[in-house]
């Protein structure tokens, strides 16, 4: 476990500079028992997945501990429409606890940012959505912007390198 705790510190120090963290507080999961592991006792809430498809660690995997949670980030995952929405409707069913999301550089497009959209009405303590470096058009932007009105926790949302234009 040593060997994800380290990769994943470095990685927080460049997106969660404003927010410090213990080494203990956060780690890199990469399977099934490393994410059991991760959330035995009631210490960790943080964690960044590396999906492994290959070996059956799949989204469906998290979205069964998302009440766990504070801190979740799922960068670089190869996430699509499909994901976003399966993750938007577990947000929406259970979820109070998460305060910062990252589905950075996937492959998220107007059809996920929608379904994230709606979940954003519903969520109650998110106050950060990284949603940089996907596919989002303004259609998907517009969703997101609409769903700010509803929503009083989340104080961040990134959406550059999306494909969103001037009408977004």
């Amino acid at each position: 476990h040593t060997r994800s705790t380290q990769h994943t510190l470095q990685m927080s120090d460049k997106r969660r500079c404003d927010q410090p963290r213990e080494l203990s507080e956060w780690v890199g999961v990469w399977s099934k028992g490393e994410l059991a592991w991760a959330l035995e006792g009631e210490g960790l809430k943080d964690v960044q997945v590396w999906l492994d498809k290959k070996n059956g660690f799949v989204l469906q995997d998290v979205i069964d501990v998302l009440p766990r949670l504070s801190v979740l980030s799922l960068y670089l995952q190869s996430l699509d429409d499909k994901d976003a929405i399966a993750l938007a409707a577990a947000l929406m069913m259970n979820n109070n606890t998460l305060t910062i999301i990252s589905l950075a550089q996937n492959g998220i497009e107007n059809e996920g940012a929608k379904a994230l959209a709606a979940a954003l009405e519903k969520i109650g303590k998110l106050s950060k959505l990284n949603l940089s470096r996907n596919c989002i058009e303004a259609e998907g932007a517009q969703a997101l912007a609409a769903a700010l009105v509803k929503n009083s926790t989340l104080t961040e949302l990134e959406l550059w390198s999306n494909r969103i234009g001037d009408e977004g």
